[in-house]
């Protein structure tokens, strides 16, 4: 099967304390979204926005800027 490939800047946000994106997960994110960031902030699980707020906006503006 062919990948389906995004070629746009892609911000992935995960938990520090979230195992839903792994390292091993990374070499996937890579071939689907080459120009993917993955971004981890502290002090959150699965609800970032809500557990870590400021580092989650603060993260969301400089991928958009």
């Amino acid at each position: 099967p062919v990948a389906t490939i995004f070629k746009g800047d892609t911000l992935f946000l995960k938990g520090e304390k979230s195992d839903y994106i792994t390292t091993e997960e990374f070499p996937i994110i890579e071939t689907h979204f080459p120009k993917a960031t993955v971004k981890t902030i502290a002090n959150a699980g699965h609800w970032l926005h809500a557990e870590n707020p400021k580092d989650f906006y603060n993260a969301v503006l400089k991928f958009l800027e």
